[in-house]
């Protein structure tokens, strides 16, 4: 299942869409949503992992978890590793929310506007 989105203005993005049963595991597709004629049409296709809309890399020697705000869900991201990235709530703010394995501080970095 995946967060709503707004089908009244014409974009792309990539939306994630987390196993019920397993949060862990999740679907990244990408979505257009345009208008043909009198018709809005809502495309949905394999997001592109080789170049996806964002990537984490977690460069550190520390497990990094990340979440988007507002949001329950999380992901952990093994150290010296990457991983393909999309919103669980796409009308939600565009912000992570990340920290690292023993440590408490928490940093917040905002994608709005990106």
């Amino acid at each position: 299942w995946s967060g709503g989105f707004e089908i009244e203005e014409l974009s792309a993005f990539s939306l994630k869409m987390r196993n019920s049963l397993d949060p862990n595991q999740f679907y990244l597709a990408r979505v257009r949503v345009k208008m043909d004629n009198a018709s809005t049409l809502i495309i949905v296709s394999p997001e592109n992992m080789e170049f996806p809309g964002y990537r984490i890399e977690n460069m550190t020697s520390k497990v990094m978890k990340i979440s988007q705000v507002y949001s329950s869900n999380f992901d952990l991201i093994e150290p010296k590793s990457k991983v393909p990235y999309a919103w669980d709530k796409p009308m939600a703010p565009h912000t992570l929310e990340i920290s690292f394995e023993g440590h408490n501080e928490q940093l917040e970095i905002s994608f709005e506007g990106h």
